[in-house]
């Protein structure tokens, strides 16, 4: 054990000095939030990302931690998408959520949020992992409203 800390001492300047190389995240552009569906009871509304791989290996995401807030009632969720992004390509997300009807039917103010994890490439990505280090994650936000007399 005495062993295992003492390497770790010595590694710990440089893996804070590598730790910059995962500074880069996939970037994500919320492409669409949509009402999917409605009855009087409630909403379903879509959110769909755009998730670009900025490396030329392929790299797994997931899960996304996220939160929608429409008109004061919020729902958050955590959905776990079983993606592999393709080397310098894009993967779409979607992520759906029901929510009570709302009085205003032409004016449905919605913002969001989430955190979407990701396993960037690299051999030392792995011996962090393997040793404990938390995977990164990459932020999004979005805002606006829709109109419920529009949907479906």
């Amino acid at each position: 054990m005495t062993k295992r800390k003492d390497l770790w001492i010595l590694m710990l300047p440089t893996v804070l000095a590598l730790g910059g190389c995962f500074a880069q995240r996939p970037p994500i552009e919320v492409v669409s939030v949509a009402l999917t569906d409605q009855s009087p009871s409630g909403h379903v509304i879509e959110t769909i990302l755009a998730v670009r791989n900025p490396w030329d290996k392929p790299v797994q995401i997931g899960p996304v931690d996220w939160t929608i807030e429409v008109n004061g009632t919020t729902f958050s969720d955590t959905d776990s998408p079983p993606v592999s992004l393709p080397a310098d390509g894009v993967q779409t997300v979607t992520l759906r959520s029901a929510l009570p009807a709302t009085a205003d039917k032409e004016n449905i103010a919605y913002s969001g949020h989430g955190k979407l994890t990701f396993t960037p490439p690299g051999d030392f990505r792995v011996v962090l992992t393997e040793s404990g280090f938390p995977l990164p994650k990459a932020d999004f936000r979005f805002s606006g409203s829709l109109d419920a007399n529009t949907t479906p």
